[in-house]
């Protein structure tokens, strides 16, 4: 079983992640969790696109083959058992090592922007979209970016330039919420909210 946990920047993706994670081990469940942020493009590839830096944002912060070469096998065989180098953000360099073991029984948990895409739909069996507004993604990207950037306005000069309208762009492109089986208000840190369910 693969879940795809979507939302735009701060929607709380990792934490829900996390804490699904946590109550499914407790349950005796083996899960995988993976993190869409382990599968950046290096950074001159991310920040020498020629088209607008929102399109930039969309279109070339990932790299989705190299993912799609973990969902594939999951998908054709229900299992993988291998180790990659992935991308330390910091350094640009490919020096982080992650192991990915799935079985037959694994629960693989999915969490990142823009993965609702068509190209990844197949590979998910359950979608779960956490909504927020975009001055709570504000409020919180302050906080969770405060140490990289320091300066509040400058924080919000950059997501308001870039990343909001990037996920514009994908949130008009590919209508996410409408494929979520579960769709989730999560305005409320702590306290996330079933709107629409599916199943």
């Amino acid at each position: 079983l693969v879940v795809g946990i979507n939302g735009i920047d701060a929607s709380g993706k990792t934490t829900f992640a996390d804490a699904l994670a946590d109550q499914l081990q407790l349950a005796g469940r083996h899960v995988q969790v993976i993190h869409l942020d382990d599968f950046h493009l290096p950074r001159e590839l991310r920040r020498t696109c020629a088209d607008a830096p929102p399109v930039c944002y969309f279109r070339q912060t990932f790299d989705w083959q190299r993912l799609l070469a973990l969902l594939k096998p999951i998908r054709e065989s229900g299992s993988l058992n291998v180790g990659l180098k992935v991308l330390d953000l910091e350094t640009d360099t490919y020096s982080v090592d992650r192991h990915f073991l799935v079985t037959g029984e694994t629960i693989v948990l999915l969490e990142g922007v823009f993965l609702f895409q068509r190209e990844l739909l197949p590979y998910l069996d359950l979608k779960i979209f956490l909504q927020i507004s975009q001055e709570e993604c504000l409020r919180r990207v302050v906080q969770r970016d405060g140490y990289l950037f320091g300066d509040v306005a400058a924080i919000s000069e950059r997501y308001l330039a870039k990343y909001l309208p990037g996920q514009a762009l994908y949130l008009e492109e590919c209508r996410p919420e409408t494929k979520a089986d579960l769709l989730i208000d999560n305005e409320q840190p702590g306290s996330p909210v079933l709107i629409r369910s599916t199943l």
